[in-house]
């Protein structure tokens, strides 16, 4: 399959048979002073050739036409959820086996991704869960995902209760925005103290090298990270998730 756009392809399909009447009336006038005759038959091959890819052409932009009209049905079914790949995409001949292909390899490395995901977001849930160290962990907007069932007891409160919440419940004076700005640049961590709660918060930044998450931990407890949690490698990773467990 050779991608052109429908500009392109009626230019170059115009020409071609432009060129082809022109020569076919060129030899018309050659042919016709040694045999008239043959002349004509060579004119109307070439009248015959034109038209034969006038249809080639025709046919050409209606398929085009119907194909972009069935891919925008489709993205209409899939935002709706009706799409089913099997029946869907028989319209499309080759084009739809491809795609199919395609929508299956896609949505089973999104079923992979999706089941680590749940696993590690369990793994942080348990981890903080069972933290010996008031902790909680917020995304970088500052509302709470994670909390230790220290810091649950230390404030007579339920994860039910506070989840889903911002941070400066607890901490009233924090501003998340400068504190985000400020450990996006640095990627160390960082100490508020207010009048009645303290804390030092650790970044913990994804692949792309921005802040995934914010570690809130009260009161003069302190991880050991080097200052950098990015930086913590994977043989350190069972050590470090077993001091703030024993904490």
């Amino acid at each position: 399959m050779i991608n052109i756009s429908r500009t392109k392809f009626s230019f170059l399909s115009i020409l071609s048979i432009s060129g082809i009447i022109i020569l076919g009336a060129a030899g018309y006038r050659y042919i016709a002073a040694f045999s008239k005759k043959d002349a004509e038959t060579f004119l109307f091959g070439a009248i015959v050739f034109s038209l034969l890819i006038t249809i080639l052409f025709l046919h050409s932009l209606i398929k085009s036409r119907d194909i972009s009209k069935e891919m925008e049905r489709l993205i209409h079914l899939s935002s709706i959820g009706g799409f089913t790949p099997g029946t869907s995409l028989k319209r499309l001949g080759k084009l739809g086996d491809q795609i199919n292909d395609l929508y299956f390899h896609m949505n089973s490395m999104s079923k992979k991704r999706s089941t680590k995901i749940i696993a590690q977001s369990a793994l942080i849930d348990f981890v903080t869960t069972n933290a010996q160290i008031p902790m909680v962990t917020t995304d970088p907007t500052g509302k709470i995902l994670y909390v230790s069932k220290s810091f649950l007891d230390k404030n007579g409160t339920v994860k039910n209760e506070i989840a889903d919440k911002s941070i400066d419940h607890f901490l009233p004076n924090i501003s998340i925005k400068t504190l985000y700005d400020e450990m996006n640049t640095s990627h160390t961590f960082s100490k508020y103290k207010g009048n009645k709660e303290s804390a030092e918060i650790y970044p913990v930044t994804g692949s792309n090298n921005e802040i995934a998450y914010l570690v809130f931990v009260f009161d003069k407890h302190k991880i050991q990270t080097s200052h950098h949690v990015k930086d913590i490698k994977h043989k350190s990773l069972y050590s470090f998730l077993k001091k703030v467990v024993s904490k």
